[in-house]
């Protein structure tokens, strides 16, 4: 597995973190608990931030990560979490549109905002 593929490996088991923001020394001890390693852990801490953690009473999870050196975001979203995901799974393998599908409608406004500027007082 490339790097790049092994990062985002590891950003997408941290959305099952118990994570917390702004909390650095938490998010490090939840992925402790939940990766491979101890070593992955802190590299994983050191180099990226969460900014945005958002979960919706359809199942949705989704968790943003900001890389603290090349300054990209990486969405990590997490998987079927329950019976009201199963629910809305269903829809999707009976082909609704995405845009009837309530977690499609949810992230997308997440997105929107998320994509907002922030106003620095």
């Amino acid at each position: 597995m490339n790097s790049t593929a092994l990062l985002m490996a590891q950003l997408a088991e941290a959305a099952y973190a118990n994570l917390s923001v702004p909390d650095k020394d938490g998010c490090e001890a939840a992925l402790k608990e939940l990766l491979a390693s101890e070593s992955e852990a802190t590299a994983l801490v050191s180099r990226f931030e969460m900014t945005q953690r958002s979960h919706a009473g359809s199942g949705l999870s989704a968790t943003v990560f900001r890389d603290l050196e090349t300054n990209e975001v990486t969405l990590s979203i997490r998987g079927t979490d329950g019976p009201v995901d199963y629910l809305v799974d269903g829809l999707l393998v009976l082909g609704a549109a995405a845009e009837l599908n309530v977690q499609f409608m949810v992230l997308q406004g997440w997105i929107e905002a998320w994509s907002q500027p922030t106003v620095n007082s």
